[in-house]
């Protein structure tokens, strides 16, 4: 029994849903927030129901069921096969009086879900189907933004899993005001990518330093570690590879489960040559062949089998942790280098996940800090590193001022160790440059890969009918690769630089805009008209007004309907000493009017159909308000789309800025 019960005076409740119920009327958003659609929800078990089926057949309540929670135990049968079925989750809501706009947010059910809102369809991952073959899985958090309209709310899941050992609503269902929904999300991600980020950037380092020393693999052990543990993040949670890649939930889960079986032995490799005094050579073999074993096992058999070793490395995974607490307790007392650093780190590490055991539990109002203790732990290990190899140095120079009162024969080895000491900094100085570059040449690969495909395809020897389409994929996948990351920079790029202000010809701009746009897929059959007449000087940033019309044309020709007969983009516009106004006009597919009030949202996609970043059109409004301007934006579905931007000139702020110059 709990010393505290699990909801105790500590915590911060959430509201509990009884008896497919959840009572809301008291709860304030302003005040309270985010809450958890948690309790008992209606179950209906063998039944994909649509809304429909609830208003015209009134169909009766069978059972009820724990919301999150698998249905494993709720099935009678064969325990192998209780995580296979399909069924139907209801949860009715009793929402406050004041109405705003709601979200809910989703992360993964097992393994593919529907989700309604009031009979409308909100959001899915994967396919849910009645059999192994009707189903197709996936992994796929994502967020649905609806405005109540009434004072109830009727949420309907259909649920259906034939490939995992467990089936059901298994994660935290989230209500709130969309923008605190939205910031959540923008929250998560952020964080998971500064850790990865982080954990790569180590890496990296501790690579190069085994490169170039090689004497001792540890490095070589901690970079495989870091990549591990950001493997792992990227594949949880939020699921934040599915950002810049698309990849198969077979995959997926086959990432995820590898990096959990692999991380406890590449660190007790790397705690080996860290401490060989300490850890067991004997030990060290089993934790390998233990670790290779669940790893074949997970690349042999599919995801419904392999996963049943989850309890069973569960139960490993903690007698390492009681074993490796030992050996770091050890080491610390016979004061080896690092060890300290190295036990802080595992000290702290366990002391979160023992906090957030606690706090999910609702025994303690802390929060979650695991990703403090995984960078802590991080963090110690490479303190660890580059104490052994700071004593390695000091011990160096001692070596060459014992050796300089030597005689002759000492002052030549002297010499020896000195040009080794040099070559070791010159190979350090190397290795930082190295890591310099390799932060800003990331985009090298994608215009080496592209230029590769373009010379493939001029090869008229190539005979393999199925080579260009393979081409195809490889050359959209790094095009869209090359997207995203000029969104990234787009985005840093304005936030962090201030405005370079010079004259600016429209006309001029929008023609060299169009030129480098025209390698775009099947932008020769798009008509461009311009009718952009400017009189007089006019004042901005040229980068950021690239920015913005580079955005807008491009959108204006990818997503363009080529089928009519006269598909154009037509740009006009009068440019006068006191304003511009551009507008830029297609006749393409258009954006539907629910889309058009978040269009300019951060991460929004009104066209799922395609897989870029998001970012576009965040970025255009918020260099257009950088530069004191306004967007506006009109469309019709299968009518096309205008964008109208105002833009003050800003030739008064250079003045002030000479005055300024001046005076001082």
């Amino acid at each position: 029994m709990l010393l505290f019960p699990a909801r105790s005076v500590f915590a911060n409740a959430y509201p509990q849903a009884t008896k497919g119920v959840l009572d809301l009327s008291k709860w304030d958003w302003q005040e309270n927030g985010i809450t958890e659609l948690s309790g008992e929800w209606e179950w209906y078990w063998n039944g994909l129901y649509s809304p429909e089926a609830f208003y015209t057949r009134k169909l009766p309540v069978t059972s009820y069921i724990s919301v999150p929670g698998v249905w494993n135990s709720n099935v009678a049968g064969s325990e192998w096969k209780k995580g296979h079925g399909y069924c139907t989750y209801r949860l009715k809501i009793i929402l406050p009086d004041k109405k705003q706009l709601l979200a809910l947010k989703v992360l993964t059910a097992s393994t593919a879900m529907e989700m309604y809102v009031d009979g409308q369809k909100v959001g899915e991952e994967g396919l849910v189907g009645r059999s192994f073959a009707e189903m197709t899985p996936e992994f796929a958090p994502f967020e649905a933004t609806f405005m109540p309209t009434g004072d109830t709310l009727e949420i309907l899941v259909p649920v259906s899993n034939f490939h995992y050992r467990k089936g059901g609503l298994w994660n935290v269902i989230k209500l709130g005001p969309a923008k605190d929904i939205q910031h959540l999300r923008v929250q998560n991600l952020t964080l998971d990518y500064f850790v990865v980020g982080s954990f790569l950037l180590i890496g990296l380092y501790h690579l190069f330093l085994y490169i170039f020393l090689r004497r001792n693999p540890s490095p070589l052990y901690f970079f495989i570690v870091c990549n591990l543990l950001s493997i792992r993040i990227l594949t949880t949670g939020e699921y934040g590879i599915n950002v810049w890649a698309d990849i198969s939930w077979n995959t997926l889960i086959h990432l995820e489960f590898l990096s959990l079986y692999l991380s406890p032995l590449v660190f007790v490799l790397y705690s080996r040559y860290l401490f060989p005094k300490e850890v067991s050579g004997v030990v060290t073999r089993w934790v390998v062949w233990i670790g290779f074993l669940f790893a074949g096992l997970t690349l042999l058999f599919p995801p419904d089998i392999f996963s049943y070793g989850v309890r069973p490395f569960q139960i490993y995974i903690f007698l390492i942790a009681i074993y490796g607490a030992t050996v770091y307790f050890k080491a610390w007392k016979n004061q080896r280098v690092g060890s300290t650093y190295f036990l802080f780190g595992f000290v702290v590490l366990f002391l979160m996940i023992v906090n957030d055991i606690l706090y999910t539990s609702f025994i303690i109002q802390t929060g979650h800090f695991f990703y403090i203790g995984l960078v802590v732990f991080v963090f110690s290990q490479a303190l660890t590193l580059s104490r052994q190899y700071s004593i390695a140095f000091s011990d160096l120079e001692q070596a060459n001022i014992q050796l300089e009162t030597g005689n002759l024969q000492l002052k030549e080895k002297n010499k020896m160790v000195e040009s080794t000491n040099e070559q070791l900094q010159k190979l350090n100085a190397e290795m930082d440059g190295m890591v310099y570059r390799v932060s800003h040449d990331l985009r090298s690969p994608i215009a080496s890969v592209l230029g590769l495909i373009d010379l493939i395809r001029k090869d008229k020897s190539t005979v393999d009918s199925q080579l260009p389409h393979y081409i195809d994929l490889q050359e959209k996948t790094l095009r869209r690769m090359d997207l995203l990351i000029q969104d990234i920079i787009d985005y840093a790029r304005n936030n962090n630089t201030d405005l370079q202000l010079e004259e600016v010809s429209f006309p001029k701009l929008i023609e060299d805009i169009l030129t480098d746009l025209s390698h775009l897929e099947e932008a020769i059959k798009i008509e461009k008209i311009v009718e952009v007449n400017q009189t007089g000087v006019f004042y901005s940033d040229t980068k950021r007004l690239n920015m913005i019309f580079s955005n807008l044309i491009s959108n204006a020709i990818r997503y363009h309907n080529l089928n009519q007969s006269s598909p154009s983009i037509r740009i006009r516009g009068n440019v006068t000493p006191e304003k511009a106004v551009i507008e830029i006009i297609d006749n393409g597919q258009g954006i539907s009017s629910e889309h058009l009030e978040k269009i300019f949202d951060r991460f929004y996609r009104a066209n799922h159909a395609t897989k870029g970043s998001g970012l576009g059109l965040y970025i255009v409004k918020e260099a257009v308000e950088k530069l004191n301007g306004v967007i506006a934006i009109e469309s019709e579905i299968n009518q096309g789309t205008t964008f109208k931007i105002t833009l003050p000139n800003l030739a008064e702020k250079i003045k002030g800025e000479t005055k300024a110059s001046i005076s001082e």
